[in-house]
């Protein structure tokens, strides 16, 4: 049974894991010596903290999560080399990916938690689009070999990022019949949005979705857009509002209920398959969720 079938074969909607990112930020303080004078670099944690990044899988899993994702969002070498260790990406990406297989395989089983291996944009200047792609078949190919489920190429805010980073999976020798998915950061007006759907079927993109934004009740009108050009179930992944970062840590103004309220709306409008959360979620949030998988069961099976 492959993927897709396997987790939509449990309730529904299938539970993703939340922030990893500004949890890390949170958990391990800027002037911590496990940065290496990287911050806010979270992908060097997977060398110098791996107990801390697998304790985070951890508590996901146990919230109810049945995907997580490893911790290489901006593990492409022009991301990485911001800090100069654009070199240390194909190792890095590599122990993101074991972390949380090695996670999952701890605190779940094969079958019942999938690993989702994360490929985030590359915003750098100078940035050539054959050079990116290279990098993306350099982080992709380690995410393979560290044993991901499927790609998640995730908060995509341009067509070449699409491209490129499935060019990059599909050219792959081993990447030819992973599951990829596709998720389009919430507000990206500038993206074509039929597009994007034309460009994911011709690489077989298994799922498509919208994370990111300023909190799920913002999620309408892209979801709506998306919707007129692709109809198949989808993936959405709110972050917990915009937030205050005017103190020592970030504060995000959607509280776990509220989340969840708001996510409530979204499922009575939309076919949405896997559910989870982006910037500022936490475990709580996840495990707050489980209310609404009785929710979405009418709108995707018949």
């Amino acid at each position: 049974m492959d993927i897709y079938s396997s987790i939509a074969n449990g309730p529904l909607p299938v539970l993703a894991d939340g922030a990893m990112g500004s949890l890390l930020l949170n958990r391990i303080k800027r002037d911590d010596e496990r940065w290496r004078g990287c911050y806010p670099c979270c992908e060097i944690l997977n060398l110098t903290a791996p107990e801390t990044v697998t304790s985070i899988h951890a508590d996901y899993i146990r919230a109810g999560a049945r995907l997580i994702r490893s911790n290489s969002f901006c593990g492409s070498p022009p991301m990485l080399d911001r800090f100069g260790l654009a070199g240390s990406s194909p190792d890095l990406n590599h122990r993101a990916a074991r972390i949380a297989c090695d996670a999952r395989d701890r605190y779940a089983s094969h079958g019942e938690v999938w690993v989702a291996g994360v490929v985030g944009p590359v915003i750098v200047d100078g940035a050539v689009q054959q050079d990116v792609e290279a990098s993306y078949g350099e982080q992709v190919r380690s995410l393979l070999s560290g044993g991901v489920d499927l790609i998640l190429i995730e908060t995509a805010v341009s067509m070449d990022q699409v491209r490129n980073a499935l060019s990059a999976l599909r050219s792959l020798p081993d990447g030819k019949g992973v599951p990829a998915w596709v998720s389009i950061s919430a507000g990206m007006a500038s993206l074509a949005f039929d597009q994007v759907v034309e460009v994911c079927r011709t690489y077989q993109v298994s799922l498509l979705g919208v994370n990111c934004g300023s909190g799920p009740e913002s999620f309408g009108s892209d979801l709506a857009s998306l919707t007129q050009y692709y109809d198949g179930p989808l993936y959405c992944s709110p972050s917990a509002g915009i937030p205050d970062s005017t103190g020592a840590a970030a504060r995000y103004p959607i509280n776990a209920g509220k989340f969840v309220t708001e996510f409530a709306a979204l499922l009575q409008s939309y076919r949405i398959l896997v559910a989870g959360g982006c910037c500022g979620t936490t475990p709580e949030y996840i495990a707050e969720m489980q209310t609404l998988q009785s929710g979405a069961i009418g709108k995707l099976r018949p």
